[in-house]
Order: structure tokens, then sequence, then C-alpha cells
């Protein structure tokens, strides 16, 4: 059984956290039946809390029993929970348990490609975690040179199935932060070399200001409007582009978006991704160019 543990940990947790509130008699039941006891095992009270200690530990919860009958487990942290790292944790965690319950359905439920170079991701999150520089071979998508790079890795950002490194090149003049694709990465090694995070840094205020991975502040921060129909509204509505957005609706069932932002290129590639559905009111420089590439785009298919 030592090979599933974490698995087992992660069980505990989600059942936990589903149920809200739950006796030991209950998850003991749960467990009887789960599909992740391969070995059809009986969870005993020593085992159990074997593993809300190992689930604390590992994924930073609190799993708190109430003082008087029916002794309830539930998460005493639930609260931090609810937004940043730890939702998008539990959030996963929860359809991982899920998902496990029903592994007999796997060839009715469609998934999409995982994350891509995540084999890079173990070492440099050690990096990280240890404060030491990262030695890397990269590739960029707009070079045909490998370069060799000490790199001082501050965050990660996953964004469309990829993991993107910010970091600061040792070698670069002015030491700006840039980010780095992990699939341009290669023969990564933690160096010796430590380095120090500024105390004031904070991975989430950096990227506030933007859509997406690129981080040009060079683009002025503005006012951006769009307005959409009806059907595109739900969707935006139900899965906002940015923290900052807000909504007016329309009379006509459709509503103006309004962002706070700087809208770079990947804005601008979402924007374009709504095409026929969207308009963007202002500003009007963010609009010129959406027009443009929609004619860009006409003139290609205008041809013979």
């Amino acid at each position: 059984m030592a090979k599933n543990l974490s698995q087992q940990y992660i069980w505990l947790a989600e059942t936990i956290l589903s149920a809200e509130r739950i006796t030991f008699k209950e998850i003991a039941d749960k467990w009887r039946t789960s599909v992740a006891n391969h070995e059809g095992s009986r969870l005993s009270k020593r085992t159990f809390h074997n593993w809300k200690v190992k689930a604390e530990e590992a994924l930073d919860l609190i799993i708190d029993c109430e003082k008087c009958t029916p002794y309830r487990y539930y998460i005493g942290n639930v609260d931090e929970l609810k937004s940043g790292f730890k939702s998008w944790l539990m959030s996963s965690m929860s359809t991982l348990g899920l998902l496990m319950d029903n592994v007999k359905l796997r060839d009715r439920i469609l998934l999409e490609p995982v994350p891509t170079a995540e084999d890079k991701l173990p070492v440099v999150l050690r990096s990280m975690q240890e404060g030491k520089c990262l030695e890397v071979d990269y590739h960029g998508l707009w070079s045909d040179n490998d370069s060799h790079l000490t790199l001082e890795p501050y965050c990660v950002k996953l964004f469309r199935q990829r993991w993107y490194l910010l970091a600061r090149s040792v070698a670069a003049e002015h030491g700006d932060l840039r980010v780095f694709s992990l699939e341009g990465i290669s023969n990564a090694v933690i160096s010796e070399s430590k380095f120090a995070m500024p105390d004031d840094f904070s991975a989430s205020d950096y990227f506030s200001e933007f859509f997406g991975i690129i981080a040009d502040r060079n683009v002025e921060l503005e006012l951006v409007k769009i307005k959409a129909d009806e059907v595109q509204a739900r969707y935006i509505r139900a899965v906002p582009l940015h923290h900052s957005q807000s909504e007016t609706p329309l009379a006509d069932g459709g509503s103006v978006f309004s962002y706070y932002l700087r809208p770079h290129y990947d804005f601008v590639q979402q924007i374009l991704s709504l095409a026929g559905r969207v308009e963007v009111l202002c500003p009007e420089s963010l609009r010129q160019t959406i027009a443009q590439h929609l004619k860009t785009a006409l003139d290609i298919y205008a041809q013979p």
C-alpha cells in the first residue's frame, strides 16, 4: 500500500472537504467501498490518524474534530482555501478524487492534454524552494540559437496548458525579469549559487495588470471596455477574463464588460478569438488594433 499513500492523503482530504463534516465511521465506510481502496482493506483508527497528519503536512490543511458527539471531522482552515493557490489545489484535488472514484468510466471522460513540460517543473520548484540559481540551456520560440543562462527563479505560472518561469538572468545587462517557457528549457541543473528574493516581490502583483503571460510595462495601463452579445456574455460572466472585470447589462441581453489592464498580445489574441460576438468600445488604439488584425485575416481569405 505504501506506493499509493499520497493518493490516500488526497482521498482523505477530499472526502472530508466534500462532506463538510463527517464521522470516522462514515469515512471508514466510504474507504471500504472506494475504488482507490485497491486491496479492499478496512480503515483502522490508527491508519486514519496517520493519514490525517500526513494530509495536513502535505496539503497545508487543518483537519479538526468536534469536541462533542458525534465527533465529526472537518477542514478547519477552509476559508483560506477559497482563493488563490489553495483554492486551485483543493479544486484540483476534489476533481482528482471524483475521477479516482469513477476510473471505470475513463473511456467516457475526455480530458485536455496535461500541461506541457511538466518534467521540468520539479527541478524548477526545487531551485525556488532552496533559493538557488538554475543553470539552463534555453531555446526560445523566436530564436534559432540555444543560450546557456544562469537564472534566478522568481515564480512559475500556468497559462493555457503551458508552464512559464519568471526569472532574472544573472548575466542580463539591466537585470530585468523575463518570462521563459519551460518547453524551451533543457539541461536544467540547480547550481550552488544562492540568490535573495526581494522582500517586496509578489508574483500575483507582478502579473495583476496583465492578461496572460507577457508582462510588458511599456504598454499603457488603461480602461478597456468590450461589448458582448447575450450568448458570449454568459461565458465571460461565468469565467471572467481578468480579476478587474465588471459588468454593465444592456437592454438587448448583452453586456459591456470593463477591465483595467495593459492590453498586450495575449489579451489581443483573446479578443480576436471572440470575434463576431464582441466589440471593443475603448480605448480607440485597441479598437484599431483589433480591426487591423481582422482586416488582415479577411484579406488572406479574400485571395483566390
